[in-house]
């Protein structure tokens, strides 16, 4: 017996053995299999992942990134070197592709030594360095040399005057620099499309500067802060054009010659009685072109009927109107006779009024004349009294017609009394002008009709928004709510700010 146990015993560990060779003989199979059940599944998620990582992307793919990546308006400069640095074919495709270098807001100081993540060029070395890498491309720069002593605004001036062939916009900041402005824009620049001398005191500037069609042919945009001497043929060509403190006689004198002018844009403009006595100075060709006015009014108040002001821009070809009262007032009905040529509009799309003081009476007789409007935004003054009648009216209508049924962006603000913040526009109301526009049209789409009116994007009360609940896919749903609308992350201005809008050239052209 102790012989067959031994014996099974000695089996046992041979058997034991055996399966131990096995196990060591499969084990690489094991592995090599799970190995390959890894790569597999690094296969399939290698799809996933974002352009930003895979190497196998074309260079001109990666160009056309970068671009659209640097010359965003609201990008850093920073993001160039952010992308250079990301690996060698991001750092191959951002350092040769010019046009990403095209976009050079320069923002120097003598004085100071800025630190930190840079939103705009900082020094001379850089801004000669994305001159130098955007080439011989279309260059769109913006020169602040507030900060700058005379030293530096030299060097900057001599290394722009080597690029003046590829300016294709200018904004320039500055003060106290005439003589050197005044030699630098008295160049040729024949790609220059848009001018900007918002910030420069143009009155220090040389006395015999005068912008040329032959020095700039290609000039369409002009925005200064006081007239600058021009040619005619000069005139003749701009399209855009925005100028800050004007009398109503001194504007003709800028405007003799505008026959291709589309938007204006004047900020202080000092109107008279006697100014606006004199007939309509414009002629068959002059702002023939006009679609975009804004003004900013300083009126002399006096009792008694007065002309329009309206009357001498041509008012039946406006598309966009923005008008400001800055000081003076209206006295009874010389608010609404100032704005009745707009009563004849068949082509208004958008109107901005900024301290008009029209009752709801009036305002309710403005817009019934003028059913073309898609967007609406009013700022009452601080004493009007602001009431829902308004908005009761864009909500219900009238023997089947309803009050400007073209109407997609509305914007309300104004206050009871100084004493109060909050406008006194219902927010109930609002909401209720969303549903039942909203009803109208699921109605229409039931009947298989034609939608009466339009579909409401954007309503905005003063600061605050009207926007659909998170999660909601319908832009127009219900119910609405409303909400503080949040800091615009962008640098472009909000649609209902109008006159922003056409002083930056975006006015409203869709």
């Amino acid at each position: 017996m102790a012989a067959a146990g031994a014996a099974i015993r000695e089996h046992g560990v041979d058997i034991a053995r055996i399966i131990d060779s096995r196990d060591i003989e499969t084990e690489p199979n094991h592995e090599q299999t799970d190995l390959r059940a890894r790569l597999d599944d690094i296969a399939i998620h290698q799809t996933d992942l974002p352009p930003i990582l895979n190497p196998h992307l074309p260079f001109e793919i990666l160009a056309e990134i970068v671009t659209l990546c640097a010359t965003d308006p609201d990008a850093s400069v920073q993001v160039l070197r952010t992308l250079a640095s990301v690996c060698l074919a991001w750092r191959e495709a951002t350092l040769g592709t010019r046009k990403a270098w095209s976009r050079i807001p320069f923002c120097g100081n003598s004085f100071y030594v800025y630190t930190g993540t840079r939103k705009c060029l900082r020094t001379i070395q850089d801004l000669d360095e994305w001159l130098h890498r955007s080439g011989t491309c279309d260059k769109d720069v913006v020169l602040n040399i507030k900060e700058l002593d005379l030293g530096d605004t030299h060097h900057v001036i001599c290394c722009l005057n080597q690029h003046v062939n590829e300016l294709r916009s200018l904004r320039v900041l500055a003060s106290l620099k005439g003589p050197m402005l005044s030699a630098f824009l008295n160049q040729a620049m024949p790609r220059l499309t848009t001018l900007d001398l918002w910030d420069v005191d143009v009155s220090v500037l040389d006395p015999q500067l005068r912008l040329g069609s032959s020095d700039l042919p290609r000039l369409r945009s002009l925005r200064a802060y006081s007239p600058i001497r021009m040619s005619k043929r000069l005139q003749t060509k701009l399209e855009r054009l925005s100028l800050s403190t004007l009398t109503l006689s001194g504007l003709y004198h800028e405007l003799r010659n505008s026959r291709s002018l589309r938007v204006l844009s004047v900020t202080d403009l000092t109107v008279s009685p006697n100014m606006l006595a004199q007939p309509p100075w414009h002629g068959d060709q002059i702002l023939s072109s006009l679609r975009s006015l804004h003004l900013g009014l300083i009126v002399e108040s006096v009792r008694g009927a007065l002309p329009s002001i309206l009357d001498h821009f041509r008012p039946s070809l406006l598309e966009t109107v923005s008008l400001r009262l800055l000081s003076g007032r209206w006295y009874e009905d010389q608010a609404l006779a100032n704005l009745r040529p707009l009563m004849a509009v068949s082509k208004l799309r958008v109107l901005s009024l900024h301290d008009y003081p029209l009752s709801d009476a009036e305002m309710g007789q403005l817009l019934t004349r003028i059913p073309s409007l898609e967007r609406l935004a009013l700022s009452y003054p601080e004493d009007a009294h602001t009431s829902d009648n308004l908005v009761d009216a864009l909500r219900l209508p009238v023997r089947g017609a309803w009050l400007l049924p073209r109407l997609t962006h509305l914007y309300i603000r104004g206050v009871a009394s100084q004493s109060q913040s909050e406008a006194s526009v219902s927010v109930w109301l609002l909401l209720e002008l969303v549903k039942a526009r909203r009803k109208a049209r699921r109605d229409a789409a039931f009947r298989h009709a034609l939608c009466p009116v339009a579909a409401l994007v954007s309503v905005r009360r003063g600061e605050s928004e009207l926007v659909p609940p998170p999660g909601s896919d319908d832009k127009t749903g219900i119910p609405w709510t409303r909400m503080p609308a949040p800091a615009p992350v962008s640098s472009q201005p909000g649609w209902w700010d109008i006159p922003a809008q056409i002083i930056r050239g975006l006015e409203y052209e869709e």
